[in-house]
C-alpha cells in the first residue's frame, strides 16, 4: 500500500491533489455532464472524503524567472517579445495585488490503519480518480514531504514551508518550523 497519514486512534487518511476546471466556461450541455459525472463520484463514496478548496497567495517570482531566462533562447524575435510583455504583465499584476492560486485537495479517510484497510483506501483513490478522469480531472497522491508541506502550510498559511529531508518521513513529524 500506498504512504498514509497516520491519525492514531481516528484511522488514516490519504490527500490527493485535484486538478481544477473552469464550469463556467462550459456549455449548459458540457456543464450537466459534468455535473453528472461528479455526481458518479459522490455516488460511489463508501467512507468519509473531505474536499477542500483553497486560495492561496501565488508566488510568480520562479515563473517570471524561468520565462526571462527562456526569451533570448526562442526561434524568433517576436516570440521573445511576446515573452518579455508576459513577464511584464505578471509582475504589474504582482504589483497591484496579491496573485491567487487555487488549490482542490480530497483526503480519503479510513477507521483503522491496518495493513488490508490502508489497500481498501488505495482501491478507492483509484477509483475515484478513474471517475474523475472520466470528466478532465486529474488525482494525484501526495506523499511524505509534499504531505508534510501540505499540513504545515493549512495550519500555518502564511508561514515559511518547513524543512523536510528528502525521501519520505518516516514516523510521526512534529516540531516547529
Amino acid at each position: 500500500p500506498e504512504p498514509v497519514v497516520d491519525l492514531g486512534a481516528d484511522g488514516a487518511a490519504a490527500i490527493c491533489r485535484a486538478s481544477s476546471i473552469n464550469f463556467a466556461l462550459r456549455s449548459e450541455t458540457e456543464q450537466r455532464a459534468l455535473i453528472e459525472g461528479f455526481a458518479r463520484l459522490l455516488n460511489a463514496l463508501d467512507a468519509p472524503v473531505q474536499f477542500l478548496v483553497r486560495s492561496n497567495r501565488g508566488d510568480l517570482r520562479g515563473l517570471i524567472g524561468a520565462i526571462d531566462e527562456a526569451a533570448p533562447g526562442l526561434p524568433h524575435h517576436a516570440l521573445e517579445a511576446a515573452a518579455r510583455e508576459h513577464t511584464a504583465f505578471l509582475r504589474s499584476l504582482c504589483g497591484r495585488r496579491d496573485a491567487l492560486s487555487r488549490q482542490v485537495l480530497i483526503c480519503f479517510r479510513e477507521p483503522s490503519v491496518s495493513d488490508e484497510q490502508a489497500s481498501g483506501l488505495d482501491h478507492r483513490i483509484e477509483e475515484a480518480g478513474a471517475l474523475l478522469r472520466g470528466i478532465g480531472v486529474r488525482l494525484v497522491r501526495q506523499e511524505g514531504s509534499e504531505i508534510v508541506t501540505l499540513l504545515a502550510s493549512a495550519a500555518d498559511p502564511e508561514g515559511e514551508p518547513p524543512p523536510v529531508a528528502s525521501g519520505s518521513p518516516s514516523g510521526v513529524v512534529e516540531g516547529t518550523w
